[in-house]
């Protein structure tokens, strides 16, 4: 199966955004217990502060805002290499001016616009010499709107100042502490560790500021705190970290020394189990999870 073909595969189709029309507009993460499922559904969703979804559309290579009450604020892509077209984009990220980050998969970039859809600039690329990417999967922003991009086939982490400029990689392959295999998503805590899904490794690995190993926690296997197919994480306030296990079909929450604290099992509306890929936080400081059925997986 080559690159296309697994990118055919691994689309996402559209779900009904009933979550969007809940009334709900507070989105930082639960400061005290844990978080709650929101709604499960199978549009990968990302929520602003003041509760507009954007949503990823990877098989026609579009990412659509949508106001609160579901409308389309703009769109923008199609399938192509041009600035604002994509190829299979899998996620996005705002920064702290709203500015729309997305990760073109299949173009091995991020495309940048603003609050209006308008193209501002790319970042990284398949034949950028100063920061190659190579199938990138996921972002995440720091506190000082630094950018860490997911590269799965070089086994990185790329960092970016705020002007897109590369500023260092963290990680290269392997199994030890410090090394990654095959990183697909990424998040800071509060304390400014950056968790990295190592999905070869079936593990979180952490870094400080200066790309340093902190800790890993999780391990392969079913048991607590076991892992089979981590795709996405998230963190709230008081650093729980919630990870989505497709083949596992739970999200698992660890406490912010890596302990297993439970499991979440997420469900359709209709009831059928799921198995998430993506979660994000939305409205109401609530998990939004982003799953095929489980029987599928």
């Amino acid at each position: 199966m080559d690159r296309r073909e697994f990118l055919k595969v691994s689309g996402l189709s559209l779900v009904s955004l009933g979550i969007l029309k809940t009334g709900c507009t507070a989105l930082w993460p639960p400061s005290a217990g844990l978080a709650e499922i929101a709604d499960v559904g199978n549009a990968a969703l990302h929520f602003d502060r003041d509760g507009n979804a954007y949503e990823v559309q990877s098989k026609d290579h579009k990412i659509l805002r949508l106001n609160s009450d579901g409308s389309v604020a703009w769109e923008v892509g199609g399938l192509g290499t041009d600035h604002g077209q994509f190829n299979y984009p899998s996620g996005l990220e705002l920064d702290h001016k709203d500015h729309v980050y997305v990760v073109d998969r299949g173009n091995s970039r991020i495309e940048v616009f603003d609050t209006q859809g308008n193209f501002v600039q790319q970042i990284g690329g398949p034949k950028d010499e100063a920061a190659e990417l190579n199938f990138c999967r996921h972002i995440a922003f720091d506190g000082q709107d630094r950018l860490y991009v997911c590269d799965a086939y070089d086994h990185e982490i790329h960092v970016f100042d705020t002007d897109g400029t590369p500023v260092g990689v963290i990680g290269e392959f392997g199994t030890d502490a410090h090394q990654l295999n095959c990183p697909v998503a990424a998040e800071l805590d509060p304390e400014g560790y950056l968790h990295v899904i190592d999905l070869g490794n079936s593990r979180i690995q952490v870094f400080d500021a200066a790309g340093n190993h902190v800790r890993s926690y999780g391990v392969y296997g079913q048991d607590a705190g076991g892992l089979l197919c981590p795709l996405s994480l998230v963190i709230d306030a008081q650093g729980n970290t919630y990870v989505a296990d497709s083949v596992g079909g739970e999200i698992d929450v660890f406490a912010p020394d890596g302990t297993a604290l439970t499991r979440i099992s997420p469900v359709f509306p209709d009831g059928r189990a799921a198995a998430p890929r993506q979660i994000t936080w939305a409205p109401g400081g609530k998990l939004y999870v982003t799953a095929i059925p489980a029987a599928a997986v």
